[in-house]
């Protein structure tokens, strides 16, 4: 999330959850962090599959997803990165109404 700081079309990272590792084997007093969870940025539209089961999406300029969408894709594989779980419920709107991926 850190390489697509500041990048349109990809959700930004608002903070990392870690705690100490509680299957570490060693006794030293180094602890080890596990990453628990990342917080992400609110985004207030919620998400695609919100959207399409609510029944919404006339509600919306929604022909500008597809675009949006791919545009972060494409970020996403000049960075040889993958998503990997593309689908609705992973597709958030921002305020306007733009597909944030």
């Amino acid at each position: 999330l850190e390489q697509f700081k500041g990048v349109a079309g990809i959700v930004q990272p608002a903070g990392i959850a870690v705690f100490a590792n509680p299957y570490a084997t060693s006794q030293n007093r180094v602890k080890q962090m596990v990453v628990s969870g990342i917080l992400l940025e609110y985004y207030s539209g919620g998400s695609l599959q919100r959207v399409l089961n609510e029944k919404r999406v006339r509600e919306i300029d929604w022909e500008r997803w597809a675009v949006q969408i791919g545009n972060a894709l494409d970020n996403f594989h000049r960075a040889k990165k993958t998503h990997m779980d593309i689908k609705p419920s992973n597709v958030v709107l921002d305020d306007d109404g733009n597909a944030v991926l």
